[in-house]
């Protein structure tokens, strides 16, 4: 199943407990954004392409 970023800024925010403000969502969502790219650029992550969600990576 895709998410979107916002989606999984919410899913981590209400996972930790957090109150899903706007905000704290957009935290969330950038936090998450940028451990995709961090294990893009180790390679665990390879891009994939992309979904209609956005992109998509595979685990290398």
């Amino acid at each position: 199943m895709a998410l979107s970023s916002r989606q999984i800024g919410e899913a981590l925010a209400a996972r930790q407990g957090l109150e899903s403000t706007t905000v704290m969502i957009e935290q969330m969502r950038k936090n998450a954004i940028a451990v995709v790219h961090r294990l893009e650029r180790t390679g665990t992550l390879i891009p994939a392409g992309r979904d209609g969600h956005g992109a998509t990576w595979s685990v290398a």
